[in-house]
């Protein structure tokens, strides 16, 4: 059985929504559990969850550490699935860490490839750029998933305006479509897209990360348990 812990924002209802559809082409809903939550109930759903045979909980929020703390307080050891905005180290707490209750987070962008570090340090620079920022802010951004999805977005952007100037079309809204579907995208710690021929999904390369606590560290370590595979490869794995 799969629990799954989902909040009323839209990133989390949609997706569950893509969630749900999958599981309905897998043909495994009735495995599955969602409870829309709040850190108020936490403990209710947990004990609901519980009483269902859940062994396995996927959250559609950022609350990792809130979740995972109640996890600890609940003594419920089962693996715990978060979402991209989970997979930094600094998403998950060294207190709540367990060796019997797994961490994970599913990430579309690695940050160990000697490209990944310059694209890295491309954003601290950018970052400087932004006078309202305080020195404290600026430092939790470099660690912040979202901060780095903002990027690569304001990059492809810059690109694909790059494309447009060195191109010999008129600096239109169509023809910034035509040179963003003109060829693939390649971002290095944010991988490979492709939007021609219609195609809308982004980044497709997916990896396994898991968060690990090892003794006498401040901080835990986010480790790569399954390298960046796509999603036709993930699935033909699956059936």
């Amino acid at each position: 059985m799969i629990g799954v812990f989902y909040t009323t924002i839209e990133t989390s209802l949609d997706s569950l929504e893509g969630l749900m559809y999958q599981a309905e082409l897998e043909g495994v809903t009735n495995r599955i559990i969602a409870e829309a939550v709040t850190p108020d109930t936490y403990p209710t759903m947990i004990q609901r969850m519980r009483n269902q045979g859940v062994q396995i909980l996927i959250a559609l929020s950022n609350d990792s550490r809130g979740i995972t703390a109640a996890m600890d307080d609940a003594n419920w050891l089962v693996p715990f699935i978060g979402q991209y905005g989970t997979s930094t180290a600094q998403s998950h707490s060294v207190e709540t860490y367990h060796p019997g209750r797994p961490i994970y987070a599913t990430v579309w962008a690695e940050y160990v490839s000697p490209e990944a570090l310059d694209r890295l340090a491309d954003l601290d620079d950018a970052l400087t750029y932004n006078r309202r920022l305080t020195a404290a802010t600026r430092e939790s951004y470099k660690n912040n998933a979202f901060a780095r999805a903002g990027f690569a977005a304001g990059i492809t952007m810059a690109y694909g305006l790059r494309r447009l100037d060195e191109s010999d079309l008129p600096f239109t809204w169509e023809s910034f479509v035509t040179v963003m579907e003109a060829e693939p995208f390649e971002l290095g710690a944010y991988g490979y897209f492709n939007y021609a021929d219609g195609v809308r999904m982004g980044i497709t390369n997916l990896a396994f990360t898991e968060f690990t606590a090892p003794p006498g560290l401040r901080e835990g370590i986010m480790l790569t348990t399954f390298p960046f595979e796509t999603l036709e490869e993930i699935m033909a794995k699956s059936r």
